[in-house]
């Protein structure tokens, strides 16, 4: 087992995770990774700075933004963050930002589910 995995086990990672590491250390991981909410949680629990993981969340939304074309609050609420990383939007703002965009999400499931 390597030293990655046993940390790994320590967080109480998924056991997905822990075999997909096999014997990759951690820059290796993070670079090849498919999965980008694994490595947003591990960023997490390694208690990495806050902002820095807010970045790698938004590169991870804007990457699938174009699938949010109908709901410009997604985008919208993107750029907030944005804004807000660049120290150019309030706390308020993107508190804002963040409802209309869960809103947006919650009304994209309910349109998935009622046409399947």
């Amino acid at each position: 087992m390597t030293e990655l995995q046993e940390r790994l086990i320590k967080l109480r990672a998924c056991v997905e995770a822990i075999n997909w590491v096999g014997d990759r250390d951690l820059a290796t991981a993070w670079a090849e990774c498919q999965h980008g909410y694994w490595m947003l949680w591990l960023a997490d629990k390694l208690r990495v700075d806050y902002k820095l993981r807010t970045r790698c969340a938004l590169n991870c939304a804007r990457v699938v933004e174009d699938n949010a074309k109908d709901y410009p609050a997604v985008k919208a609420c993107n750029d907030v963050v944005e804004r807000w990383l660049d120290g150019n939007a309030t706390r308020e703002e993107l508190e804002a930002a963040a409802a209309a965009a869960w809103s947006a999400a919650w009304s994209a499931a309910r349109s998935a589910a009622s046409a399947a």
